[in-house]
């Protein structure tokens, strides 16, 4: 599970859905404390790991890049909550170029 947000409220949904032997990468710069139970980790064999995302002249680096149009974003595609499954099923299959955000606030299309 990477966690690209690193705020309290992602790590509380993160760290439950893990399997055994799951890794947990942190890697969001939100801020923020969660509270583990350290039986967790050896009782579910998980690993909790953090990530840096770069510099600051690399991200400098890296917007130029994207302004001038030699590097283009993934696509960001919204469905709503109900095609969570659906959306799984895509990613498996490899239906899905880019990312998927489930809206909660949205309507089934």
């Amino acid at each position: 599970m990477i966690d690209f947000v690193g705020a309290p409220a992602t790590a509380a949904l993160a760290l439950p859905s893990l399997q055994k032997g799951g890794r947990f990468v942190s890697v969001g710069l939100f801020g923020g404390a969660t509270t583990i139970p350290l039986v967790a980790l050896a009782m579910r064999e998980i690993s909790l790991m953090g990530s840096a995302v770069g510099s600051t002249a690399q991200m400098r680096e890296l917007v130029a890049l994207v302004q001038s149009g030699k590097l283009t974003l993934p696509a960001v595609h919204v469905r709503p909550l109900a095609q969570a499954e659906q959306s799984l099923q895509d990613l498996q299959a490899g239906r899905i170029t880019g990312r998927v955000v489930l809206d909660a606030m949205s309507e089934a299309a």
